[in-house]
């Protein structure tokens, strides 16, 4: 499971990077799609250093928001374990 994250959070980190380098703002299916996998934190975290739709509603709540929602089911899913 850990090296799932640390992938599909790199993923989306990357996606983000590049994107922003696009500047190309039709794409957020493409980019939201790492983040409902799993990828919320890299995501997020690519979004703040590149500086990202900073003013976009859905990068300041919804990202946010499934990273909240993923940490809560990734320790639900730990304790079950």
């Amino acid at each position: 499971m850990a090296y799932y994250l640390l992938f599909i959070n790199t993923v989306a980190f990357i996606t983000t990077a590049v994107q922003s380098r696009k500047k190309k703002i039709e794409d957020f299916k493409f980019l939201f799609f790492p983040a409902f996998i799993g990828g919320a934190f890299g995501a997020v975290a690519a979004s703040r250093i590149f500086n990202y739709q900073r003013d976009s509603l859905m990068y300041r709540l919804v990202l946010p928001v499934i990273f909240i929602l993923e940490c809560f089911l990734y320790c639900f899913a730990i304790s079950l374990l």
